[in-house]
């Protein structure tokens, strides 16, 4: 790289925003006193100019325009703008110009260029510029730096290169918490609190929605709805000030063909995300988009009780009808099993194995449909799941059977005569539970 006295090429960057309030100093007009005797032409001149300034100066705004004097802070979800300017400051003719403009994160290094590349331009005469529009969409925190490049080459002279840096900081503006509520009715209510923490910046909130996943849909009449906002808020516009906090909560109802689906609601965990898009008060506008939101999956037990309907209103002292659903949820260990077998393809195999071997040595057996719902006291249903030794040259995936499951308060492991330990006489009481 050439020293700075010694380039050709100047390169200049300034950040492209929007100017800032500022509070000015009132200015008070002095007086001028009109006299009788005649003021020479240079004395009424200098007056009259002065008085016009004065007076410019005593009717302005208290509030000015402040223009940005660096590149100052910018706030994440907002769109970084920079003006990017090369001019021929020799007086030779340059030419195999290339421009090259990466913005450089902790994770990445993005081109901002045109094209994702280098901008090339064949020659630039003495005092000749090119100048570009950098724009890009802030979705890090941190330390960025915009690094501008450009090589050239000056007659027939070898190729020099020159290089500018720009360091400025990302930060965070809105802060978002979230709390979910799993309804007895399958409902998920999400409560979300957003708050401003920027230092000095009101945010207006012009969105808050919530785009949900898959399986469910957000109910009409909940989250963001400004045709009420005078009353939630005191304003139409929502402005949040600094420090200050919004809650919103959203309800998220599962599809009509999921909903009845009580295996594929407990194993979905992703809710969705949360949208937002704001306005800076001189007009910059910003959106942050939340990654997925995840809740814990309800757990209701071995029996769920859910109220289908419900009159609404009613009345004290009088009998009431309402229609319930009573669902057993006993069997959430098989399906835990079933989702591991639709996503492990080399699992579900081995675990085939391991059964039928298990039935060929007759440490097994099949049930006809009559023996399955044949009701006996005698009867145990022992959950099982599978563990996988990679390090294991025998078998790969052991079945391990769960004796201290319990059911209406016992286990089939407080059940069993105490004796030696034996791990083959266990295995052969436990295989012998499972057969009948």
């Amino acid at each position: 790289m050439e020293n700075k006295a010694d380039q050709v090429l100047s390169i200049k960057v300034m950040r492209l925003s929007r100017p800032l309030f500022t509070q000015c100093d009132p200015h008070h007009l002095e007086f001028f006193y009109l006299t009788d005797t005649k003021p020479s032409a240079e004395t009424d001149c200098y007056s009259l100019v002065h008085a016009d300034h004065d007076l410019d100066m005593t009717l302005s705004s208290r509030h000015g325009l402040l223009l940005p004097q660096s590149f100052g802070t910018i706030y994440l979800g907002e769109t970084f703008q920079s003006y990017l300017r090369v001019q021929n400051v020799g007086s030779f003719l340059v030419s195999n110009i290339s421009i090259k403009a990466d913005l450089q994160t902790a994770a990445q290094r993005l081109p901002l260029t045109k094209k994702k590349n280098n901008v090339t331009l064949d020659q630039l005469e003495p005092q000749q510029s090119t100048d570009d529009i950098l724009s890009h969409e802030i979705t890090e925190l941190g330390t960025h730096i915009l690094v501008c490049e450009v090589s050239y080459q000056v007659g027939l002279g070898e190729v020099m290169t020159s290089s500018r840096y720009y360091k400025f900081q990302v930060l965070k503006p809105l802060d978002v918490k979230t709390k979910f509520y799993n309804a007895e009715s399958d409902d998920v209510y999400l409560e979300a609190q957003i708050q401003n923490t920027t230092l000095d910046k009101p945010l207006c909130l012009d969105k808050v929605t919530m785009e949900p996943s898959s399986l469910f849909k957000v109910q009409a009449g909940w989250g963001t709805s400004w045709s009420n906002a005078s009353q939630l808020f005191g304003g139409i516009v929502n402005i949040v000030q600094p420090g200050e906090i919004r809650q919103y909560l959203h309800c998220l109802k599962p599809k009509q063909d999921v909903r009845g689906n009580l295996r594929l609601l407990r194993g979905e965990s992703n809710i969705g995300k949360l949208d937002l898009t704001w306005r800076t008060t001189i007009g910059d506008r910003g959106r942050l988009q939340t990654s997925q939101l995840q809740r814990m999956v309800p757990n209701y037990g071995d029996v769920r009780l859910t109220i289908q309907e419900l009159p609404n209103p009613v009345k004290l002292y009088e009998a009431i009808s309402f229609v319930c659903k009573i669902t057993n949820t006993r069997m959430k260990r098989l399906y835990s099993l079933e989702r591991r077998f639709n996503r492990d393809e080399d699992f579900t195999r081995k675990y085939d194995t391991v059964v039928k071997e298990y039935i060929g040595l007759d440490h097994a057996r099949l049930l006809t449909t009559e023996q399955l719902w044949k009701e006996s006291s005698k009867t145990w249903y022992l959950p099982h799941h599978g563990v996988v030794s990679p390090s294991c040259s025998t078998t790969k995936v052991r079945v391990i059977f769960d004796g201290a499951a319990e059911y209406a308060g016992t286990s089939i492991k407080q059940n069993l005569l105490r004796g030696p330990i034996f791990s083959l006489a266990c295995s052969v009481s436990y295989y012998a539970s499972e057969g009948t």
